[in-house]
């Protein structure tokens, strides 16, 4: 498959790709020039799985369903517990972590109210940041190290939200 010609750029700051649930590095000196992405059709998705692999899963397993606020909304096969979270899945994964500089990150409607849910049920957070007039948010992680992000919206401006609502 040819994605087209390629060509030197001299700063390495203009390189940056985002894909789902990969980062692929591409040398400074390359860069795929694609004329017109949409020319053979948009991607047809029909769900969205985040993937996080855990140490203990039993431990996971409680740890996530009160970070949730309930239990596993699938258990497929040993080793493997699955939460539906808005839109998409989060599918706890049983098998060597390794470091990763993903964040799975969630947009709440009231990150307060969040906050306060998951210091009751004894998940520690850092404390709330405000970005003014754009977005709050706080960090945590699970037990083994995987990192989150929770945020709320604070415009309706679309260059920030996208369109959505």
């Amino acid at each position: 498959m040819c994605l087209g010609s390629i060509h030197r750029v001299e700063n390495p700051k203009e390189l940056e790709t985002h894909y789902l649930r990969a980062t692929i590095l591409v040398r400074s000196e390359e860069l795929y020039d694609v004329k017109d992405p949409a020319a053979h059709g948009e991607l047809d998705v029909r769900e969205t799985i985040t993937a996080i692999t855990v140490s203990d899963l039993p431990k996971s397993r409680e740890w996530y369903s009160r970070l949730f606020g309930k239990v596993p909304d699938l258990e497929p096969f040993p080793g493997n517990v699955e939460y539906k979270v808005g839109g998409a899945w989060v599918q706890i994964v049983s098998g060597k972590v390794r470091p990763s500089s993903w964040t799975l990150t969630l947009e709440v409607r009231d990150l307060s109210r969040e906050r306060e849910r998951l210091r009751k049920s004894e998940i520690a957070a850092t404390e709330i940041q405000t970005v003014p007039n754009v977005i709050r948010y706080f960090d945590l992680s699970d037990p083994d190290g995987n990192a989150m992000r929770w945020f709320q919206v604070l415009t309706s401006d679309p260059e920030v939200t996208g369109g959505r609502d």
